[in-house]
C-alpha cells in the first residue's frame, strides 16, 4: 500500500530473501552441530537429511513453494542440512518473489477495494482485486506442482 505494487514487491523479495539468507547462515552457524547430535537418534530423520544435502537448487525451489513447512521453519531447516550456502541462496532466490507478489498484490487489492468502497467504481481497482486472485489461484497451482515432484524426489523412508 505505502510503496505500490511493482515497488512493494521488490522490496519485499529483497526482503525476504536477505532475511532468510541471514537465518540460513545463524542455523549453519549455531544449530547445526546440535541438530547431527539430535538426528543420531532418529535414523530415518537422519536419512531424509542427508537426501536433502545432495538437493539440487530445483529441490531447494520446489520446498520453497511448498506450503508444507512455513518458510521461517525452511530457513534454518535448510541450515542443518549439507546444501550448499549457494544452491540454497539461489534456490531461494528464484522462489521468493512468488509469495512476495502475492504480498505485494494483497497490499494493493486492499489499497484498491478502500478506493472502490469511497469512491465510484474504477477499472484499474477492479483488476487489482482480479489480479489479487489469480496470484493467490496461482501460488495454490504452483503449491500443489511442488508438493508432487517433492514427493517424487525425496525418498519416502
Amino acid at each position: 500500500m505505502f510503496f505500490g505494487l511493482w515497488r512493494g514487491m521488490l522490496i519485499a523479495t529483497a526482503g525476504t530473501w536477505l532475511g532468510s539468507l541471514a537465518a540460513f547462515l545463524v542455523g549453519r552457524i549455531l544449530l547445526r552441530n546440535r541438530a547431527r547430535r539430535l538426528l543420531d537418534r532418529f535414523p530415518r530423520a537422519k536419512l531424509f537429511v542427508s537426501a536433502l544435502g545432495r538437493a539440487d537448487v530445483r529441490t531447494v525451489v520446489l520446498t520453497r513453494l511448498s506450503p508444507l513447512v512455513p518458510f521461517a521453519a525452511q530457513n534454518f531447516g535448510w541450515a542443518v542440512t549439507p546444501v550448499s550456502f549457494r544452491r540454497y541462496a539461489l534456490g531461494s532466490l528464484i522462489a521468493v518473489p512468488v509469495g512476495a507478489s502475492f504480498f505485494a498484490h494483497l497490499g494493493a487489492a486492499g489499497r484498491a477495494g478502500a478506493s472502490m468502497a469511497v469512491e465510484r467504481f474504477s477499472w484499474s481497482a477492479f483488476l487489482t482485486v482480479v489480479g489479487l486472485a489469480a496470484t493467490f489461484w496461482l501460488i495454490r497451482w504452483i503449491s500443489r506442482i511442488a508438493n508432487e515432484a517433492l514427493k517424487e524426489e525425496l525418498p519416502s523412508d
